[in-house]
């Protein structure tokens, strides 16, 4: 049957919101179209359309199949809460008058749900006169002041024929119908009393098993790719100054090599000239997939010696003389995990003395004044949310991943982020500061070390062994708690368990600090002269993430009341995984400040990276600021603390929907 010459005049969409004004809570009887700014407005309720250009127009289309349609740009939108009251909504695709395209040839995809014709949704009432019919796509709650994104693809379902549309060609224009009105629906109402089940009845406002299903039948994730997918584009920031200190030749004078004149014993005999100079590029490229600059072209020079107001530009990123431990040298330290690019303008120098690793040498210092190059958004696919399904060391688990924002707990007198339902139902939760809302430091307990020692593979453990041991096991045994283990045990003490609230908290389910070692590793986890890498490493290259402990026997740190893992806890409380941040949205390739994990504070996972032989660094991942999950802080560096806790499956709530204006609050009383 013919497929391919199917013509479509035109598919429009527009918006349309209903919305009820008053206190009376009467019908609602006010109809707000769409203005000329892609924005429709009330005095209660807001509905704003993102991305106009992208809006959905099907003129000279074809069929398609479902994997071009599931990569075509979507049409988005926002809707957002501005009474002072809770709200229920739906929203709904209207077939508009003199459609003449039957719904069940038309594809639908919103968000990253399962794919649909547009006839297997549910049916309801129309709007606008004349309309033909209309589905509800989706409906959901939404707290004072809270907010909801959505996106929404739409495409001719490849099996169309000719003689399915009698030879004729059709036309198809709906419009967008958000109905909304005010509600008191919550999980605790609909008789789901237990987080557990909350979480799953909330995500799409049905039974725990419908959702389940549901959840199941979503789109599978691409961890090569953000959630959200975000395309970015150059900008200039700030104009910055800042001083870079450097050795003076006449230390590497003094201690060249290749004078015959030098102490081979000094830590600074291994610098060479160009660890005098700043290293500049001549040349930057912007990739609109990651976010990120790139360098080439470098040049070791004395900057002042440069004319910066010429064609010729000049970028630089930050570089400081670092102390390698185990070789007991000083070197140039490149980034050092700030990825921040800049434009030179101009550069003076002064000289003086420095102290390195407590030893005093001549030094210049080079003061730079910076243009710095960011990043903004040009488009973004928030498709990519909710709540998925993986498997752990338990079963089934469910976790949320991109821009989500329903996953918040109050528990304890602190509120909480929910990273997972665990494959036994128990509910993982990340610490979210004592204020709802908060952002940066305020949501850790505070800074602190992964370990105070870092100049060994087994300091990469979140308990570790004997790191003068010959043997893997010797080394990576949980013999003694690391710095952050113990910042971490003490506050859960203080916080938790002397408050009586860990009656609440399960001792089942465990914590991965994966040490499982990379296939292609130089060093095998013991030795100190090869760098080691380890699982979450080889997963970062591979683009992938799993919830499974490789090594659960030595590495799913659990209590004693725990049936698997290590042991090895006397509280029940650890950190996030990389893998948990990955699935949640957040990758090492890619910038990205929408996820529902992302922090404008550095924080540690408890996943190792790396031991670098070179700088006699251990390393662990951790997420920053920046948006993305730095391949390694060293270990001895200090970022936020966020402990993880997991709830037990039967915990009950007195209320909320999620949200951070009616949160999950759990019923301790």
């Amino acid at each position: 049957m013919k497929k391919k010459n199917i013509l479509f005049i035109s598919v429009s969409l527009v918006l349309i919101l209903l919305l009820g004004i008053g206190i009376s809570y009467s019908m609602w009887n006010i109809t707000t179209s769409q203005d000329t700014t892609n924005t429709a407005y009330t005095k209660c309720f807001d509905v704003s359309i993102t991305s106009q250009k992208n809006s959905i127009d099907l003129e000279n289309t074809y069929p398609i199949s479902d994997e071009k349609g599931k990569k075509l740009t979507p049409f988005s939108f926002t809707i957002t809460n501005t009474c002072d009251i809770f709200a229920s909504y739906t929203v709904n695709l209207e077939s508009l008058k003199n459609t003449t395209l039957n719904s069940k040839f038309l594809k639908v995809m919103l968000n990253n749900e399962e794919l649909k014709l547009l006839s297997d949704y549910e049916s309801t009432d129309t709007v606008n006169t004349g309309s033909i019919e209309s589905h509800i796509l989706a409906k959901g709650s939404l707290g004072s002041g809270d907010s909801e994104d959505y996106t929404l693809r739409l495409w001719i379902d490849y099996d169309t024929t000719l003689e399915d549309l009698d030879n004729e060609t059709k036309t198809f224009k709906s419009k967008i119908v958000v109905k909304a009105q005010p509600s008191t629906w919550n999980p605790i109402k609909e008789g789901y009393t237990t987080l557990h089940d909350a979480i799953l009845a909330n995500e799409y406002q049905t039974t725990p098993a419908i959702a389940k299903t549901k959840i199941a039948n979503k789109q599978e994730v691409d961890l090569s790719q953000t959630a959200p997918v975000i395309k970015w584009v150059e900008k200039t920031g700030s104009t910055v100054s800042k001083d870079y200190t450097k050795p003076a030749e006449s230390v590497i004078n003094t201690y060249n090599k290749d004078t015959g004149t030098e102490d081979k014993t000094t830590q600074a005999s291994n610098l060479t000239l160009n660890d005098t100079k700043l290293r500049l590029f001549k040349t930057k490229k912007f990739d609109s997939s990651t976010a990120r600059y790139s360098l080439v072209d470098p040049v070791y020079v004395d900057p002042t010696t440069l004319d910066f107001s010429g064609n010729q530009k000049y970028y630089f990123q930050t570089e400081s003389i670092a102390y390698n431990q185990t070789t007991d040298k000083l070197y140039t330290s490149t980034g050092g995990g700030d990825i921040t690019i800049y434009q030179v303008t101009g550069a003076t120098k002064t000289t003086g003395t420095t102290t390195w690793h407590d030893v005093t040498y001549d030094s210049v210092t080079y003061k730079l004044t910076m243009v710095t190059l960011t990043e903004t958004e040009l488009e973004t696919d928030k498709s990519d949310k909710g709540i998925y399904q993986g498997t752990d060391d338990y079963g089934t688990t469910y976790y949320y991943r991109g821009n989500v924002k329903n996953n918040i707990v109050q528990f304890a007198g602190f509120y909480w982020q929910i990273v997972r339902i665990n494959g036994d139902g128990s509910i993982r939760l990340i610490y979210d500061g004592t204020e709802k809302n908060a952002t940066g430091g305020e949501q850790t307990i505070g800074n602190s070390q992964f370990n105070i020692n870092y100049n060994d593979p087994a300091y990469v453990g979140y308990m570790y062994g004997n790191q003068d041991g010959t043997m893997f096991d010797e080394v990576h045994t949980n013999a003694t708690s690391s710095t952050i283990k113990t910042t971490i045990d003490n506050w859960y003490k203080t916080n938790i368990a002397d408050k009586g609230y860990d009656q609440y908290v399960s001792t089942a389910v465990g914590f991965c600090g994966d040490r499982s070692l990379y296939s292609s590793s130089s060093g095998d986890g013991v030795q100190t002269d090869k760098d080691t890498t380890f699982g979450a490493y080889a997963r970062y290259l591979a683009s992938a993430a799993q919830f499974i402990c490789p090594e659960p026997a030595r590495d799913l740190y659990t209590t004693v009341d725990s049936s698997v893992g290590n042991k090895a806890l006397t509280y029940p409380v650890g950190l996030i995984t990389y893998d948990e941040i990955v699935f949640a949205g957040i990758d090492q390739r890619h910038i990205n400040k929408l996820s529902w994990a992302y922090s404008i504070q550095h924080y540690w996972t408890m996943s190792p990276s790396v031991f670098y032989a070179t700088k006699s660094y251990a390393r662990e991942w951790n997420l920053v600021k920046d948006g993305y999950l730095y391949i390694g802080s060293s270990v001895g560096g200090s970022n936020g603390v966020r402990p993880v806790i997991n709830l037990k499956s039967d915990v009950k709530i007195s209320g909320g929907t999620g949200t951070a204006n009616e949160p999950f609050i759990i019923d301790t009383n």
